[in-house]
């Protein structure tokens, strides 16, 4: 379809502006005249072509007197290209069309399109076109173009002919037309001649009564009146040649088509005595005037033998001088005419009725007329009355008989016999008359045969055939008798030769059918459809009773048609439209040469049946094979007639590639697919590549066949790879890389699919891709997808692992769903991070969507369903604790059983439906398919995404000294009351001021809110079904507010709106205070709507994805809120809320702020899995479960909020890391990229010189891009645990209930320890807390400092999570929040993370013979907690006592309790805790007596104090900090060796310190420790110089330095 503003957009870039100006001009025309047939095929680009054709040949062609041109168009157009153009021009003037298409029928060539305008053409002295002028104006000299697109011909020698054939008829056109003045002038001299010859009528000269000529003076009026189309005149003479009379041509006298005299058979004397007798004596004598068939066919205007009129001319003594001749046809005007009202022929008709003596009224009367008009012109011409009479007396002696009559007669011009044959009508068919005619035809041995039909009134009981045969028989030895005899033979009738056929075929049946239908066929049916066929429409009419429609196909027979055809018959109820039928047949590259339709009283019911009757041919204009193409043809026919397939191009496969048409729904699966996967693809060009290499997409469903049809047990790997070699050789004939790449990559889209219900034959197709391997398509990759198409939906769902959730949309972009739902997983990857699935994402959109609202939410749920069936269908089972696939599906990949997906835009209320499927398919998840629905969590209720977003604004609000509670604060916001995020988040607090806030419907203005008045109306519209912000009270709005519409083009602004917008203007569109309204000064900015409506300042908008949005769009830099909260998805593109951080805003991103919604649903997915088993046990009935389920809900809630709490306070930290935090960052960036999924470019994060750059600036990662390394680092970790046995340890099992609300964990303890989830829950949940609690690179941090695999980090920092019970110590301090200002917390936060990175690394570097936690916790629990209450009065006496002391005066100044003033101050002492444990159990001897030797060595050694130094220092690279980590575990190991030694030794006791510092052996070592300890900067070579001398004070073998 052409799309007329694309086309006139690219008519516009034309450089050349005469071009552009005739152009635009055709265009118009074209658009005006065109058929709509053409015009539908084309496409914009195709149109283009066309006009530049159209104008190529208008500029290099002139009508004088005739251009002709046939061309073929680009190859690179798919309509085009299979035609050969046809161009003429000459002046206007009639004919020329119909010339034209009686010359191309003539010539055997189909017209596939004619375009034919009359252009107004303007040209120059050189004939060049200035203008093509309007239709209808005056301006420039009518021209008729003609352009007609032919069947392409490749033939030189058939193009040539084709011009010469056309250029001598547009010859013959010109001919016409220009003498059309002067025929009419000499049919003036014929009427001149025989006026003046009424006063000498009678005489030699006119032997012809007055009232003859009188008549023939009317008739060439009649004919004057527009009853003959005058073609060509001649006046012939009788000249003495040798004393012999000759006829010949008057040379110049010729006009018309008989213009050139060297043409005429009398150019030349031609002797009268050589003509046949008869011609002669009717040359010779009367009558006057002759009115006759000629032997010619026409040349122009239409199909025919021309008809002439002669006058004839005789001299004073009656001889004969000449005639005058006028050649042309009888106008279908003529034909309008009784033959009694025409002249001559009323005379005929009254002689007859004279000689019947008919009175005028009486029955006789009236059949004579109806029987003297019921006879053909020229029969009536020819004949005279007295030879008429006896005929049609004859014809009515055989009103009551049943007989057959058959009356020959001689033309009397010796062209050949006339046969009249009359029989009854119910003998008539069109069999019958076809059989007379090939009788007639063989016994008169005629060389050509025309007839006509008869059929006379409903009280005419008979019909008449009229043969004219032309024949040179001698027509007196004619056996008349014995011809009627054996045409009465032939003329059985219809109905009796039917009964006898269907019961010699199905015997009583047969005529209790031909009973039940014989009378009911019309008469035109019985007329062209013979009795083989009718036998066969009757069996398939039967059929309707249990089917909807039904076809058969069946050879037309070659006698009857000229261009051999194939019969196709569509048998329905009712009647088909052919505008829905033409279509269909078209699309399977049918070519349709006639079409006829009978309908039929239904025999069994009310109403009629129908049969539509096609005769076609095949792209090639062949007959159908219907032995090899039948039985699919026909099932393809029904599949797209009852609407169960789509009317598409690509079904021409059915015949070229001879597939069915299920398997052409799954090459249409495939191009829809490969579409969405290539968003810079075209539809039409992946259709036209299938087109045309049908072998190679043949080969294409072979190869899935033997893939994955069920049924086939041989070696599928051996007849795949002969599936891929036969695709090989198909590719050889593919003419360009384009192509054939797009055929290999449906190739490799076959061979990445891994499952498929193409065979269950249900009205859809889903294939699952492994998408991961496709190298084509763009980035992120799907681990997984499954596409599901039918004729009514497509839906893509895309996964990023085997674990992974997300929702499914309505999507409203049907060209790139798949990249918006792309996108949208890869938001949800990010997002997911914190919860046990992956990110994954689905989405469907609409074909042919009803119109009616309440209809197309039916048609939604529907297609909604389709979806999630496709989903369910290629997903396995759980039963009774075995992964089960579903029956007959061929697999290629792992078992896969967790498919979850969420309701998203346009399917909220839809997850009642999926559960309704999911118990359909007995799918093991239940209820749990669909969180929320009747039985879960309602979202908006609950209000769990709002109140987790508010959890990352009040984070922000804190940092800014902003109580959210207390203090009021301006809000502008996107979105409306009635919506879930928008609304709950404008409830959180009643110290909202909103400022303005607008949807997709209206813009809200309160230039001075009042905090509390508004929040009572916001609430009142939260409640208020489907309300807007017109529904808002007027009165609570401050002066100068109100609601306006979005839409409006002009908006009065008051001079309070004025000063809130700053806007210097009366009024302004709804789309500019939109715009003004983003860019206020406000605290926050709340985003609860759909939409993007911030970018960077660098961004172009077409790279956005959102063009709804385009116009209120805004820069991130024009923003001056203070902070963003994101409850919606993408209202900030992620380089604007980058550029909008590094100004100084405050924002994290969607993924995080609104990650509570996600959250929530995956706690109840893993909710109800849990209690799943104890519902199925009978342990728990499903009612109580439900009931059970909404008492969690707050504690649900809890556990959510605490998620968006615990990663927003992670960003917070992050950012005070400083440089060596952002160079760590960096490299996790990196670290990310090469071994996760991370794409640094795709996510937005900053390249290693732009890192740099903030670097020397110093500043270093926004919270946005650490938001997206925290989502990555999650990810990371949490798949290396689940790849590791870590997660099998019992003493984690605590998570695992702790996942849990507290009343599940105690009462269903064995169903949550049992969870099919366990792994995933236990990952996510350590994950968690790993990376919120302990740093975005806290893991990877030990990883490089340690240089130990990340397998055995993860064992030391769970080791030490549990050992040290961590999270009570993060959640007391979290706690002491309200007591404790918040940079007290963040430094406590951060000095408990570096105590725990320091028990890690001396874990990993340490003398532990195991670090798997299970067994190391078992070892030391109970003596750590013993440590840490003793540790206070363990370091007294030592000088290490009066640090913890210093620390622990500084956290209770920091306002915490003495509890954990202590804790936090023992921390730092945590691998001394235990250091201390190992030498307890090596030694044997009592904490205080260990901790006090261990101290003293320390501080004679300086141990502590160097470490400390160490460990503060800023390392240059990561390889530098790994070899201090080293160092400090080595003086940490020289420790716990020396105090062993010590304690072994008996050396302990008072004044150690002072004894072993007496202690020559020990002295050059303490010397070098007492300068170290005063070096104000400790290098490293010093501290390695040290740890030399300290490893050779310990016996050989005590212990060496890692």
């Amino acid at each position: 379809m052409i799309d007329w503003k694309v086309l006139q957009s690219e008519i516009r870039r034309e450089a050349d502006h005469r071009r552009r100006a005739l152009l635009e001009s055709l265009a118009e025309i074209f658009r005006n005249q065109a058929p709509p047939s053409l015009q539908s095929e084309l496409d914009s680009a195709e149109a283009s072509s066309v006009l530049r054709l159209l104008l190529d040949f208008l500029l290099t062609h002139k009508p004088e007197p005739i251009a002709l041109s046939i061309s073929e168009a680009s190859e690179g157009l798919p309509v085009l290209s299979r035609y050969s153009v046809f161009f003429s021009l000459l002046e206007d003037r009639p004919f020329v069309v119909a010339s034209i298409r009686l010359l191309l029928r003539r010539q055997g060539l189909s017209i596939h399109h004619l375009f034919h305008p009359i252009l107004y053409v303007l040209r120059g002295k050189d004939g060049e076109v200035t203008k093509i002028g309007r239709p209808g104006t005056s301006e420039g000299r009518p021209e008729a173009l003609q352009m007609v697109l032919l069947e392409r011909m490749e033939s030189r020698e058939a193009k040539a002919r084709l011009e010469d054939a056309t250029r001598e008829t547009l010859q013959a056109v010109i001919a016409v037309t220009d003498d059309f003045p002067k025929l009419l002038e000499q049919l003036e001299g014929m009427k001149e001649s025989l006026s003046a010859g009424q006063e000498q009528a009678q005489t030699p000269r006119f032997p012809e009564s007055a009232d003859s000529l009188k008549e023939y003076l009317a008739f060439l009026d009649w004919l004057r009146a527009n009853h003959f189309v005058f073609l060509g005149f001649r006046r012939y003479d009788v000249v003495l040649e040798q004393g012999e009379p000759c006829a010949q041509l008057r040379r110049g006298s010729g006009l018309g088509i008989l213009r050139r005299d060297e043409g005429s058979r009398y150019f030349r004397p031609v002797p009268l005595r050589l003509l046949p007798d008869r011609i002669l004596r009717q040359t010779l004598g009367p009558p006057v005037l002759l009115v006759a068939k000629a032997n010619s066919e026409s040349p122009v205007y239409r199909s025919g033998l021309m008809d002439y009129v002669g006058l004839k001319h005789f001299g004073d003594d009656g001889s004969f001088q000449g005639e005058s001749r006028i050649l042309g046809m009888f106008s279908s005007r003529a034909y309008l005419h009784a033959a009694s009202d025409i002249p001559i022929l009323r005379r005929k008709l009254n002689e007859i009725l004279n000689l019947a003596a008919a009175k005028p009224g009486s029955h006789d009367y009236r059949r004579i007329l109806a029987l003297f008009n019921s006879f053909p012109l020229t029969e009536l011409f020819v004949r005279e009355a007295a030879d008429l009479w006896p005929i049609i007396r004859d014809l009515m002696s055989l009103e009551e008989e049943e007989g057959i009559r058959v009356r020959f007669a001689m033309n009397p011009y010796g062209r050949g016999i006339s046969a009249l044959v009359s029989l009854p009508k119910n003998r008539f068919s069109s069999q019958v008359r076809q059989q007379i005619q090939e009788f007639l035809a063989d016994q008169l041995q005629a060389t050509g045969v025309e007839y006509r039909l008869a059929w006379g009134g409903e009280e005419d009981e008979r019909a008449r055939l009229h043969f004219m045969l032309a024949t040179s028989v001698n027509f007196d030895k004619l056996s008349v008798a014995d011809l009627e005899r054996s045409v009465a033979d032939l003329a059985r009738s219809w109905e009796d030769r039917l009964r006898d056929l269907l019961q010699e075929r199905l015997g009583p049946a047969g005529a209790e059918l031909a009973q039940r239908y014989g009378g009911r066929f019309p008469t035109g049916y019985k007329a062209e459809v013979d009795v083989e066929s009718a036998a066969l429409d009757i069996r398939q009419l039967e059929r309707l009773s249990e089917e909807a429609v039904t076809v058969a196909l069946l050879q037309a027979p070659p006698e009857r048609h000229p261009e051999a055809t194939t019969y196709l018959r569509i048998y329905h109820p009712g009647t088909l439209p052919l505008a829905e039928t033409f279509p269909i047949l078209q699309n399977l590259g049918l070519r349709v040469v006639e079409q006829i339709a009978y309908q039929i009283p239904n025999p069994h019911r009310a109403g009629v049946v129908s049969i539509d009757i096609f005769r076609v041919q095949d792209g090639r204009g062949l007959p159908l094979d219907i032995e090899r193409d039948g039985e699919r043809l026909k099932e393809a026919l029904l599949e797209l007639l009852e609407r169960h397939s789509p009317d598409d191009p690509v079904n021409r496969l059915v015949l070229t590639a001879r597939l069915s048409i299920r398997e052409v729904m799954l090459v249409t699966t495939w191009r829809a697919h490969v579409f969405q996967l290539v968003p810079s693809s075209s539809l039409r060009y992946i259709t036209q590549v299938f087109l045309r290499y049908p072998e190679s997409i043949r080969a294409l469903v072979d190869l899935f066949h033997v893939r994955f049809r069920p049924e086939w047990n041989d070696d599928r790997s051996q007849l795949a790879a002969e599936a891929k070699v036969r695709l090989q050789q198909t590719l050889d004939a593919v003419e360009t890389v384009a192509e054939d790449e797009l055929i290999r990559r449906v190739a490799q889209l076959i061979e990445r699919t891994v499952r498929t219900n193409f065979y269950w034959n249900k009205p859809y197709i889903a294939n699952k891709v492994t998408s991961s391997e496709l190298g084509w398509i763009p980035e992120p990759k799907p681990w997984r997808e499954i596409f599901v198409w039918s004729p009514q939906m497509e839906g893509v769902h895309l996964r990023g692992g085997p674990i992974a959730r997300g929702g499914l949309r309505w999507s409203d972009r049907p060209d790139d769903f798949r990249t918006e739902i792309l996108g949208l997983m890869k938001t949800q990857m990010v997002k997911n991070a914190l919860i046990v699935p992956q990110g994954a994402k689905g989405g469907f959109v609409l074909k042919h969507s009803p119109s009616d609202r309440d209809r197309l939410r039916t048609y939604v749920q529907s297609q909604y369903g389709t979806f999630i069936r496709g989903l369910l269908d290629l997903t396995d089972n759980v039963i009774e604790g075995k992964t089960v696939a579903p029956e007959g599906l061929v697999t290629y990949d792992a078992p896969d059983p967790y498919l979850v997906v969420a309701a998203d835009k346009g399917t909220a209320t839809f997850s009642d439906l999926a559960n309704q499927i999911s118990r359909e398919y007995s799918f093991w998840l239940g209820d749990a398919f669909a969180s929320g629905g009747s039985h879960g969590y309602d979202h908006k209720k609950l209000g769990i995404t709002a109140r987790g977003a508010w959890e990352c604004v009040k984070r922000h609000f804190l940092e800014l000294g902003l109580d959210p509670f207390r203090d009021e604060f301006t809000v502008i916001g996107i979105g409306d009351m009635s919506g879930d995020v928008f609304g709950n988040g404008m409830l959180y607090t009643e110290k909202i001021r909103l400022l303005a806030a607008f949807n997709h419907q209206h813009i809200f203005l309160d230039p001075t809110p009042a905090a509390s008045r508004g929040y009572q109306e916001r609430l009142r519209l939260f409640r208020l079904p489907n309300s807007s912000w017109s529904d808002y009270d007027p009165a609570a709005i401050s002066p100068g507010g109100g609601v306006f519409p979005r839409s409006a083009k002009s908006i009065p602004l008051s001079p309070e709106i004025r000063e809130l917008l700053q806007l210097d203007k009366e009024q302004a569109s709804g789309l500019e205070i939109i715009r003004a309204m983003l860019k206020l000064p406000a605290d926050l900015l709340w985003n609860g709507g759909i939409g993007t409506y911030v970018k960077a300042s660098w961004e172009p908008d077409e790279a956005v994805g959102d063009p709804t949005n385009r116009h209120v769009r805004v820069n991130a830099g024009d923003l001056r809120v203070r902070v963003v909260g994101e409850g919606g998805n993408l209202g900030f593109t992620q380089a604007a809320r980058v550029e909008f951080a590094r100004r100084g805003g405050r924002i994290n991103t969607d993924a995080v702020d609104n990650s509570g919604g996600v959250d929530m649903s995956d706690h109840e997915v893993n909710l109800k899995i849990a209690l799943a088993p104890a519902v199925h046990s009978g342990k728990l009935t499903l009612e109580t479960r439900n009931r059970l389920l909404a008492r969690l809900a707050d504690e649900m809630v809890e556990l959510v909020l605490a998620n968006n709490a615990s990663q927003a306070l992670c960003l917070s930290l992050a950012q005070r890391g400083g440089p060596p935090l952002t160079e760590r960052f960096q490299r996790l960036q990196e670290r990310l990229a090469q071994r996760a999924s991370l794409r640094p470019d795709l996510e937005g994060l900053p390249t290693p010189a732009e890192v740099s750059h903030r670097l020397r600036a110093g500043s270093g990662y926004t919270r946005p891009e650490l938001a997206v390394l925290l989502a990555y680092s999650k990810l990371y970790l949490k798949q290396q645990m689940l790849e590791r046995g870590i997660l099998d340890e019992s003493v984690l099992v605590h998570h695992l209930i702790d996942y849990f609300p507290r009343e599940v964990a105690d009462t269903y303890q064995t169903e949550v320890e049992q969870h099919p989830l366990r792994r995933h829950i236990l990952a996510t949940r350590l994950t968690n807390l790993f990376v919120d609690r302990l740093g975005i690179s806290g893991w990877f941090r030990l990883e490089e400092e340690s240089e130990r695999p990340l397998s055995t980090v993860i064992e030391a920092m769970t080791t030490v999570w549990e050992l040290t019970r961590c999270e009570t110590l993060f959640r007391t301090v979290l706690d002491a929040g309200r007591n404790v200002n918040w940079p007290d917390q963040y430094a406590a936060l951060e000095r408990t993370r570096e105590a725990f990175h320091a028990l890690c690394v001396w874990l990993l570097l340490g003398p532990f013979e195991t670090i798997r936690p299970t067994p190391t916790v078992e070892r030391f629990r109970s003596g750590w907690e013993t440590a840490l209450e003793q540790f206070p009065t363990v370091v007294q006496g030592v000088a290490e006592g009066q640090n913890w002391h210093n620390q622990l005066e500084h956290y209770e100044q920091a306002g915490v309790s003495p509890a954990l003033a202590r804790s936090l101050a023992t921390a730092e002492y945590w691998p001394a805790l235990l250091t201390l444990l190992q030498l307890q159990e090596i030694t044997g001897e009592d904490l205080p007596e260990v901790a006090y030797t261990y101290f003293s060595v320390g501080e004679l050694f300086a141990l502590g104090v160097i470490r400390d130094r160490l460990a503060a220092s800023s390392p240059v690279t990561p390889a530098e900090g790994a070899a201090r980590q080293a160092l400090i575990s080595d003086l940490r190991v020289f420790q716990l060796r020396m105090t062993s030694i010590l304690l072994g030794s008996g050396r302990r006791g008072d004044r150690l310190v002072d004894r072993l510092r007496q202690n020559e052996r020990y002295k050059e070592a303490i010397g070098l420790a007492d300068k170290l300890r005063q070096e104000p900067d400790l290098g490293l070579a010093e501290a390695v110089l040290l740890r030399h001398h300290l490893f050779r004070l310990l016996p050989l073998g005590a212990g060496q330095p890692t």
